[in-house]
């Protein structure tokens, strides 16, 4: 028969970015040890406490209900015990470290600053230069953020989940922004038992559906004199348990997943994060004895199938623990002894960014961890408790559906996933909001990220399911769980996310029948998207902008003595199904870079365009080229300008010769000229035109042309029509010399812009854009509004027809245009509804110009277009960007992607 042996760490789950070794053992274990014994039988006898006595051994504590013991006495007593036929396992017990978490208050005399500029609050200053690499969360100040909604006058105080709007975008993505709340939110019917450090249960957010809890924690623990063993003395010293507390039951500022949800604290770690394996099994089984629905740890571990020797660091005496070690055992039964009386357990997987079912690298790793200890192992290393029947593993994403840096992953080892956030970019601006935030202890609130972060998630939806369905046993609560996550990454279950992202149930939305699935992307500040295109493998690939994941961010300029705004341009590699593959910010230091247009290459990457520049009063901007390769690495990257010019890439296509032709613009104080760029494959120029008037001339759109030449779309305002911009419409040839141009208008309106050009086939074009006029309401205010503009002219740019579309009172504007396999046309952009309520708009019209049908898509809040395309299946890919589904508050905006099928047309 094969020997088996297993061997488990435990460690809180949060720590991600200390060197794994801070997160040892105690380096010397003292002369007079603890041993953890495990019993054959699952009770303690009298004549083994006897014999215990007998041979010098002191017994500590004791859980009868597993058959287990904790016995103090010298190491040789391991050999004693093991001669012992009631005895099964035995060996010294473990206990972990937690690192100190570093932490960073807000400043208030610069969050006035800011608060007086911008409209949000809860900015931090320069916050890539005060952390050093170390740094794993961030404390926020309560006292010094004021809630973002405005009470009634004369009404009671009440706690706005002003903190949930605009920082947690974590629970709105399990919560699908918030529609679980509106069905089920849960009751106090159902419990959590959340082993961990306790918990603040004075804290505004956690005191509504805190239920109490017990304490594990002996007197004096570390040598913590506040330490007073008193089993209501529950009350969080590290913060910790807090957060997981606030992430399953929060009600107020911030929201957990199941803000109506009962909890129960089982504190098991003092200040300084110490347990042993013994505290943590009497506290799974003291929690099940309470009779909770659910234990969440943010615990985890690894075991090993072989051999375990340890080495007595006193004597240097070597004892081989034999087949099944003491702790492991331990743990494991207290697992069982829950899960046999019909609870879920659910479990992190770990933070240490490795593949647990490479046994062995598991078993490398832990003889590097715990060498110093006296350990060695000999076999096959594994994750555990994932590895136990009934419980669920979590891992952890970051923003983006991407799996966390620091996340554990392994064929067959994870069940689900949830966001528990992400800090390699530390070192970027506002990192921490990408992390996740929560309660913390002393009534704070605290950014922290992990698989500790993870899993009280999946615990909050466990508990929802038992709240809705009742207690129909472990087993069949996880395999909901994993029957109604979403399927992230790679297809079916897979070694990163398992059967994908944990979600809360909610009713699922009633959708258009033509809409295959929409989806949204960004984090706590706001992306905007220029240009999507279906690429090679089936999927899509997007480019845009993002604060979120910007250099900077938000930053206070010392010089200026303001809070400045940063940029990067962001592009996003999605399948076919939208799942997001890879994502990347591209950009420098300079304060803005934008992604206006992007191109998959004859390789299978991509080359991006945009501007690079920073704000200074001038608006002196360059061009900016990324080359990409199909996984997203840099490749090459180029800046293409003038000192003291602004210049600006807006749209491009591959010219025969692998190179690219560019538009954009091209000026200096404010008169701008349409700027045409021959470049090579490189990102080299070889050539440059430009065209315009007196005052400025801009570029939206280009495109190849039946000749072999070009025709741009965009605005000029060098008009004498008392209007502040018409309609521009530019014919080069081949070398970018000028054929002809065509200015239109209407007098009345103040601004029209023409966004995209389309040749029809026979020789004309077919246009569209937007004209902006202002309307007097009530004779005495102005209000600007638009409608959207559909034209064709002939080959030389005569107007064959227009129309503009809209009852002059909301606005309409349509920003992108494509030519139909039906021979009609389809546009893309927004219309504001008459409640006020602004949609992404699709229209479709006939060549004749007379309108087939117009649709609309979105949210509560305001959603736009901005490019569209056909895909390969005969349906269509839109771009644009949305208020309703966003990561943050109010004002916050993530890049949307909407699929429709071929029924569009119907």
């Amino acid at each position: 028969m094969k020997r088996v042996s297993m061997f488990l760490t435990f460690l809180m789950l949060l720590s991600i970015f200390l060197p794994i070794n801070s997160m040892a053992v105690t380096n010397t274990i003292p002369k007079v040890i603890n041993l953890t014994v495990v019993l054959k039988d699952q009770n303690v006898s009298k004549s083994f406490k006897d014999f215990v006595e007998k041979n010098g051994g002191k017994i500590e504590s004791e859980i009868s209900q597993i058959g287990a013991v904790v016995v103090k006495g010298n190491a040789d007593l391991i050999t004693t015990l093991q001669k012992n036929t009631q005895v099964k396992s035995v060996g010294p017990s473990i206990k972990m470290n937690l690192p100190k978490v570093k932490k960073v208050a807000f400043n208030p005399t610069e969050l006035t600053k800011f608060d007086q500029q911008q409209s949000k609050s809860n900015m931090i200053k320069e916050l890539g230069s005060v952390f050093p690499s170390q740094t794993n969360s961030i404390q926020v100040d309560s006292s010094l953020i004021r809630p973002s909604f405005d009470r009634e006058e004369g009404g009671e105080e009440e706690i706005y989940p002003d903190f949930y709007n605009f920082y947690q975008w974590d629970i709105k993505r399990v919560t699908n922004y918030g529609a679980s709340f509106k069905n089920n939110s849960g009751t106090h019917d159902v419990v959590v038992g959340i082993i961990d450090t306790g918990v603040d249960y004075t804290h505004p957010d956690l005191k509504t559906n805190y239920l109490g809890g017990r304490n594990y924690v002996p007197a004096n623990a570390n040598g913590d004199s506040s330490e007073t063993g008193k089993p209501d003395d529950i009350m969080d010293r590290n913060g910790h348990g807090s957060h997981v507390a606030g992430s399953i039951a929060g009600k107020g500022r911030i929201l957990g997943v199941a803000p109506g949800i009962g909890y129960k604290s089982y504190r098991v770690f003092g200040a300084e994060g110490s347990a042993s394996t013994s505290t943590i099994a009497q506290a799974i089984v003291g929690a099940t004895n309470d009779g909770v629905d659910v234990i969440s740890m943010s615990l985890g571990g690894y075991s090993v199938m072989g051999q375990i020797f340890w080495t007595d660091p006193s004597t240097g005496k070597r004892y081989n623990l034999g087949n099944e070690v003491a702790d492991f055992l331990l743990y494991k039964r207290a697992v069982k002894y829950a899960t046999d009386h019909g609870i879920t357990v659910v479990a992190a997987a770990g933070n240490d960014g490795i593949n647990v079912t490479a046994k062995g690298k598991v078993t490398d790793f832990l003889n590097q961890e715990y060498a110093e200890d006296g350990y060695s192992f000999v076999g096959a290393g594994f994750e555990q408790p994932g590895l136990d029947p009934g419980v669920i593993t979590v891992s952890a994403t970051g923003p983006m559906d991407t799996k966390a840096s620091y996340s554990n992953y392994g064929p067959g080892s994870i069940d689900v996933t949830a966001p528990g956030g992400d800090g390699q970019r530390y070192d970027k601006g506002l990192w921490y909001l990408d992390l996740n935030m929560g309660a913390y202890k002393d009534n704070d609130y605290m950014f922290m990220a992990g698989t500790s972060m993870a899993t009280p998630k999946v615990s909050a939806v466990a508990a929802l399911l038992i709240n809705k369905y009742g207690k129909v046993g472990p087993q069949k609560i996880a395999q909901m769980i994993r029957d109604s996550a979403e399927d992230i990454g790679e297809q079916g279950k897979d070694q990163y996310f398992g059967n994908g992202m944990v979600q809360a149930p909610y009713e699922k939305e009633d959708l258009p029948a033509e809409v295959e699935w929409h989806k949204q992307f960004g984090g706590s500040l706001w992306e905007m998207g220029s240009k999507v295109h279906q690429t090679s493998d089936g999927g899509y690939i997007m480019v845009g902008a993002s604060e979120t994941f910007s250099t900077k961010g938000f930053f206070f300029d010392e010089a200026e003595g303001w809070w400045e705004q940063d940029t990067d341009l962001f592009v996003v590699k999605v399948g076919k199904d939208g799942r997001t593959e890879w994502y990347r910010p591209l950009g420098s230091e300079s304060l803005h870079e934008w992604g206006n247009d992007i191109i998959q290459t004859k390789d299978g990457g991509y080359v991006v365009l945009g501007y690079s520049g920073k704000d200074d009063g001038e608006e002196t901007t360059d061009v900016y080229l990324v080359k990409l390769s199909a996984t997203g690495e840099t490749q090459w990257e180029k800046t293409i300008g003038t000192k003291d010019v602004y210049q600006g890439g807006i749209s491009f296509i591959q010219t025969p010769d692998d190179g690219f032709i560019m538009t954009g613009s091209a000026g200096a104080n404010g008169a701008n000229d349409i700027l045409l760029l021959k470049i090579d494959k490189n990102g080299n120029k070889l050539w440059e035109k430009t065209y315009g008037g007196e005052a400025s001339d801009t570029a939206n759109r280009i495109k190849a042309t039946s000749d072999g030449g070009y025709i741009i779309a965009g605005q000029t305002y060098s008009v004498q029509l008392g209007r502040k911009s018409d309609f521009y419409l530019v014919k080069v040839d081949g070398k970018g010399n000028l054929q002809w141009e065509k200015k239109f208008g209407k007098g009345d309106w103040i601004e029209d812009f023409l966004y995209d050009v389309v040749e029809t086939g026979k020789g004309d074009y077919m246009l569209v854009g937007d004209s902006e006029t202002i309307t007097w309401l009530g004779g005495f205010f102005p209000k600007i509004v638009s409608k959207s503009y559909f034209a064709k002219v002939n080959s030389q740019g005569e107007i064959k027809w227009e129309k503009y579309v809209g009852d002059g009172i909301n606005t309409q504007a349509s920003q992108s245009l494509i030519k139909t396999s039906d021979g009609n046309y389809m546009a893309v952009g927004y219309e504001k509804s008459p409640e006020q309520n602004v949609d992404l708009a699709l229209w479709k019209w006939n060549d004749s110009g007379d309108q087939i049908w117009k649709k609309t898509y979105g949210g509560p809040l305001a959603d736009f277009g901005q490019s569209i395309e056909a895909t390969k299946d005969g349906g269509y890919i839109i771009l644009g960007h949305t208020h309703s589904f966003a990561s943050g508050d109010e004002f916050d905006r993530d890049m949307y992607l909407i699929k429709l099928s071929s029924a569009v047309n119907n």
